[in-house]
């Protein structure tokens, strides 16, 4: 049975060794927030459900592809995310809506700590929600991985293929942007 304080490394190699257990430990640590990021991304709670499955199956699939110099499994597994809600967005022929009706639930928390009133926090995710939905994909995507998901930019680096500097500055760009439309409550263009 899987140890709590097992590398995802450790339990990747356990998989290729036929261990299914070893992929249930990874799956319960790293699918709520590969659901949380898919949910941001393709902004339809049902198909970020159904896109996990599609994660850990490719995780499977393809666990003999993983190279531990290349970057974290973290890394490597946020880019398997990132390149169905892709294929997603692409198959659609359109840019789907990052927004989710309001009511509908939220994605778990790491962390949740309740410190202000439910309508306040209804409305924060409001004006949240609108302003990233005004965002172009590649900022939208940039702020989820490194604000939402906490990802270093050299993981963010290996997932895109761009380099860090270039992510600081898109960074800081879209960050302005999404403060710029948080404050006026318009559009973040």
């Amino acid at each position: 049975m899987p140890g709590p304080f097992e590398s995802d490394e450790a339990l990747l190699s356990r998989v290729r060794a036929g261990d299914t257990e070893a992929l249930g430990a990874l799956y319960d640590r790293h699918s709520a927030r590969v659901f949380r990021a898919l949910s941001y991304l393709v902004g339809d709670p049902d198909e970020a459900a159904s896109l996990v499955q599609e994660v850990f199956l490719r995780v499977l699939e393809r666990r003999e592809q993983y190279r531990p110099e290349s970057g974290s499994f973290r890394t490597w597994l946020f880019g398997i995310a990132r390149n169905l809600a892709a294929d997603v967005l692409r198959r659609a022929g359109r840019e789907r809506k990052l927004l989710r009706p309001l009511g509908e639930e939220e994605p778990a928390r790491d962390d949740p700590r309740e410190t202000t009133s439910g309508a306040e926090l209804a409305e924060d995710l409001e004006r949240l929600r609108s302003a990233l939905a005004g965002l172009q994909p590649e900022e939208r995507e940039l702020l989820v991985l490194r604000e939402i998901e906490g990802l270093s930019y050299e993981e963010i680096a290996a997932i895109t293929g761009e380099p860090e500097g270039t992510l600081r500055s898109r960074l800081f760009h879209s960050l302005r942007k999404l403060r710029r439309a948080m404050g006026s409550g318009g559009p973040a263009r």
